[in-house]
């Protein structure tokens, strides 16, 4: 995946937006409370900070992972986060971002495809080190997706972009293990 013009531009804007110095602490969490961008303070087990707490959690587990791609991700990632977080500057770019980012995964994930035998049954997770910390991410994408919605968050180009991203992950660690050579291992689904 290429880096598009607009994703520089959105984050070049939010850095230089970021007219805030950030400390590695400010005690000011200490009590079980942590406080969105925009100023409001809630529990730390708010659905909402589960969402983008999870979601921080898959942006670093994409970090093992190396790639261009994987760098144009974590910055998407930061994107959605700082969106759920209330960041009100900027948020029409970064939705419009997203949106094309959906259909450049999209077709990303229409090339792997082509370069793999079709699936006619369930596979089993692992494989090389690459593919095996691919399916890790993807199954945190998943349950970033569902945190989302948990958090009732509806802003459809998010719940999108998590969907294609995880099918995006999966699809991509099938691709890793057949050019390493790893055979795919099928479920046994008999009982």
């Amino acid at each position: 995946m290429r880096m598009k013009k607009d994703v520089k531009n959105v984050t070049a804007v939010a850095i230089a937006s970021a007219n805030f110095v950030m400390k590695f602490y400010t005690k000011t969490g200490d009590k079980g409370k942590t406080s969105l961008r925009m100023g409001t303070r809630v529990s730390k087990d708010n659905v909402l900070v589960e969402a983008f707490g999870t979601i921080d959690e898959l942006n670093s587990a994409i970090g093992f992972i190396k790639g261009k791609a994987f760098n144009i991700i974590q910055s998407d990632l930061m994107h959605i986060c700082a969106l759920l977080a209330g960041e009100k500057k900027d948020q029409e770019a970064r939705i419009t971002m997203l949106e094309k980012r959906v259909s450049e995964i999209e077709k990303e994930i229409d090339k792997i495809q082509k370069k793999l035998p079709q699936q006619t049954k369930f596979y089993l997770p692992g494989g090389n080190m690459v593919a095996t910390q691919l399916d890790f991410a993807r199954t945190i994408c998943r349950r970033a997706e569902r945190r989302l919605i948990t958090a009732n968050i509806s802003q459809k180009n998010l719940l999108q972009y998590m969907n294609r991203l995880s099918d995006y992950l999966y699809a991509l660690a099938r691709l890793v293990n057949k050019e390493a050579g790893v055979e795919e291992r099928i479920w046994n689904s008999k009982i």
